[in-house]
């Protein structure tokens, strides 16, 4: 996983600040932080030891090319979250929601195979919650996503699109 302060486009791998501006970019606001779940990557939240990332875990902006797990009583918050968006990514990014308690809240959109193919399953007892959703949203990429099993829900307070 990476962390840039940087625009989603440049995806900048370091990034060094000295003097007064690094003050301020201290103080700015926390939406403007970024994860990055890099291809080959995999993040875990649940409430077991396999657990990468503290529990609950909010991220801020949010980009999946790797695999995100939320498992049994995991919590997820973040803003925009793209899920396959780095088009070098060789294999399709995954998200999966499933278990007692997993719950991904999503403050803003939700995007399921943006610039590269992506993945998303909510299974039995998972929760993903969003202002809006959009599933394969450029030409030629496929976004997969499949809610099933008991108290599986997708829930999106605004529009859902299919092949934007």
């Amino acid at each position: 996983m990476q962390q840039a302060g940087a625009p989603r486009a440049s995806r900048v791998k370091r990034f060094i600040v000295t003097g007064p501006a690094l003050v301020a970019l201290m103080a700015a606001d926390q939406a403007l932080a970024q994860t990055f779940i890099d291809a080959g990557d995999q993040e875990i939240i649940d409430n077991t030891a396999q657990s990468t990332q503290p529990n609950p875990w909010d991220t801020g902006f949010l980009q999946v090319d790797g695999t995100l797990t939320i498992g049994e009583t995991g919590a997820v918050t973040s803003s925009i979250t793209y899920v396959g968006g780095d088009p070098a990514a060789a294999n399709p990014a995954v998200a999966s929601v499933a278990g007692t308690g997993a719950q991904w809240t999503l403050t803003d959109g939700l995007f399921v195979g943006d610039i590269n193919d992506g993945d998303m399953t909510v299974g039995a007892g998972g929760t993903v919650t969003s202002s809006y959703g959009i599933v394969g949203s450029s030409d030629g990429v496929l976004g997969t996503v499949e809610v099933a099993g008991q108290n599986a829900l997708w829930e999106n307070t605004g529009t859902l699109s299919i092949g934007n």
